[in-house]
């Protein structure tokens, strides 16, 4: 139920004004806290009442599914063109899932400030170089197979790379 409601969250249709989604309390059974347990027993019997309550509060507003989800499901579906004659009101299946991590992914990526880690292949004809390298192709070959020069079974071709870089954009 709290992955449902961070789904919602995500694009705004659950507790839009919530400037993030909370993370759950932090767990107790740490190195830490089995040292303050030997050490200070009253202060660790303070924290672990104070985690707990943070913990009850957490489940309390986050993990069940109240009139709150159900409205926040039912506008989803409506406004993804997902809600059917005869559908339950705050009917979660696999096709509203896949919309919410659809959108979900969607709202991150237009987030993002940094680019993304792989950048698209472009042809390197432009710049005087193959696509293989910046200064100079290789002249190597690879086997398909990886092991002993492609002699170990029916796969005895190999890879090379092109030292043209008009072909090397071609292929």
């Amino acid at each position: 139920m709290i992955e449902l409601k961070r789904m919602l969250h995500a694009p705004g249709y659950w507790r839009p004004s919530m400037a993030a989604f909370p993370d759950p309390p932090a767990p107790t059974n740490t190195p830490k806290m089995q040292e303050l347990q030997r050490t200070d027993r009253a202060r660790y019997d303070r924290i672990i009442a104070d985690t707990r309550r943070a913990a009850a509060e957490y489940t309390r507003n986050y993990s069940q599914y109240d009139e709150e989800t159900v409205a926040a499901v039912d506008n989803f579906r409506k406004d993804k063109d997902l809600d059917y004659q005869g559908d339950a009101p705050g009917l979660v299946d696999a096709r509203l899932i896949d919309a919410l991590r659809s959108a979900s992914i969607a709202k991150k990526k237009a987030g993002e400030s940094r680019p993304p880690r792989i950048q698209s292949v472009q042809c390197a004809a432009s710049a005087g170089r193959t696509a293989a390298t910046h200064s100079r192709p290789r002249v190597d070959s690879t086997p398909l197979d990886g092991q002993r020069g492609g002699a170990a079974g029916p796969f005895i071709a190999s890879i090379t790379a092109s030292s043209d870089a008009a072909s090397a954009c071609r292929s």
